[in-house]
């Protein structure tokens, strides 16, 4: 990696015009072979040509190191330094705000990588190579200089779609490295400059997110990405408020755009993800404190349309599981579940003997006045929901009577 490092490095010229691509918003600075793995890894988020990077050999005068790190600058975003420069780059910020040139260079971050041996190396590889970019290297060595074969090329709107995928996947990956990095725990590891360096990865991590959940398909492939490390890691430690965050925008977009699907799949991991507390006075004991606790406010759960649509969807979901028996809807990562399906509820789901809708539609409306009920739906509205549910289907009155005990159940404990 190094090697490549090293070729990347002369792409740009320290002539050269900086990259037009106003979504670039990582530089880097420095001198060491592990400054290029931050390269490889994605966050220049570069193309073919053009990638925020400029390489100051270890002996280079302080001036070099200014320019340098001045052309950065004016491209604006996190500029990430080796340790060896990181004076340099600092002298030379001062510099510019004593020049009063400040407001040119507002919003620009400085971090530096750490190296020392506190902070060994190996954290600079916590994150894997853009797949995007072998990709494209592959293709272009297939295509070659000499008229040889070109490689079959996906229609545009799909590669888009397919490199954003990636990108959502590799930054909610990175969130769940670093903690895991932690040990799955809130205490901050030791070293300032090491600490320092992981919250500028996760505010960036989280800022590009929330910029990806702007899109129509934002939230989606958000949900989808985070419903794929469910399998990994669910103690989510000092990610939780960034995760909280992020799942609440989520839901925002999931109401307007009316993206059950998504919603209920964030229900879900929202029961499934969670940070250790420790305890004061005579309880010292870790808690679990799930991110269910950080969305219950959201308003969709106060949104009777919702639940409607939500109880549709189960529905139809368990009528299609029904008649395809060897898919199971639960297996693996797909994102395709829906309560009546995860919660484990002490009813299930309808004996496969019995093919009827309304057999389905009677354990999916128990699994979504359960759901109602663990985020925080007001009593009257959940019996309210029921009694009107059961009278638009003509649920029998011994299946109502259970779902109706279930419900008071739930209530009861919850005022105990």
């Amino acid at each position: 990696m190094a090697a490549l490092a090293e070729d990347d490095a002369t792409v740009d010229d320290a002539d050269a015009e900086p990259p037009q691509e106003s979504a670039l918003r990582l530089s880097l600075l420095g001198d060491e072979a592990h400054v290029g793995l931050f390269l490889l890894a994605g966050w220049a988020k570069r193309e073919a040509r053009g990638c925020n990077w400029e390489r100051v050999d270890e002996g280079a005068a302080g001036d070099a190191v200014t320019a340098a790190f001045g052309r950065l600058v004016a491209r604006g975003g996190v500029v990430l330094v080796s340790e060896r420069v990181a004076a340099v780059a600092r002298e030379a910020v001062d510099a510019e705000r004593r020049r009063g040139d400040e407001e040119e260079h507002r919003g620009v971050v400085v971090v530096e990588i750490p190296s020392s041996d506190a902070a060994p190396r190996a954290s600079c590889a916590l994150f894997e190579p853009n797949e995007t970019w072998s990709g494209r290297w592959a293709a272009a060595d297939a295509a070659g200089d000499d008229g040889g074969p070109k490689p079959v090329e996906a229609p545009a709107d799909a590669a888009a779609e397919a490199a954003t995928r990636r990108r959502v996947d590799a930054l909610v990956a990175t969130l769940f490295r670093l903690v895991a990095r932690d040990g799955g725990g809130e205490a901050a590891p030791a070293g300032g400059t090491a600490r320092a360096f992981e919250l500028e990865v996760l505010n960036a991590c989280t800022t590009e997110l929330a910029e990806h959940l702007q899109a129509p398909s934002g939230a989606r492939r958000f949900v989808e990405a985070l419903n794929r490390q469910r399998t990994r890691m669910v103690d989510v430690g000092a990610a939780y408020p960034f995760l909280a965050g992020l799942l609440l925008t989520a839901l925002d977009r999931c109401m307007r755009l009316r993206d059950v699907d998504s919603i209920l799949v964030s229900m879900m991991l929202a029961q499934s993800f969670y940070r250790s507390r420790t305890g004061g006075g005579d309880a010292p004991a870790a808690r679990r404190e799930y991110l269910k606790s950080a969305i219950q406010t959201h308003p969709v759960w106060g949104d009777a349309l919702f639940w409607r649509e939500a109880l549709a969807l189960c529905v139809s979901k368990q009528n299609a599981h029904r008649a395809a028996p060897g898919d199971d809807p639960d297996a693996g990562d797909d994102p395709g579940c829906s309560p009546g399906l995860f919660a484990a509820l002490f009813y299930g789901a309808a004996d496969d003997g019995k093919a009827a809708a309304a057999d389905a539609l009677w354990s999916q409306l128990g699994g979504i006045v359960h759901a109602m009920h663990e985020f925080g739906v007001a009593p009257d509205a959940i019996v309210a929901f029921l009694d009107a549910v059961c009278a638009e289907h003509a649920i029998d009155g011994e299946r109502k009577r259970i779902l109706a005990d279930h419900v008071e159940a739930m209530i009861r404990e919850g005022a105990s």
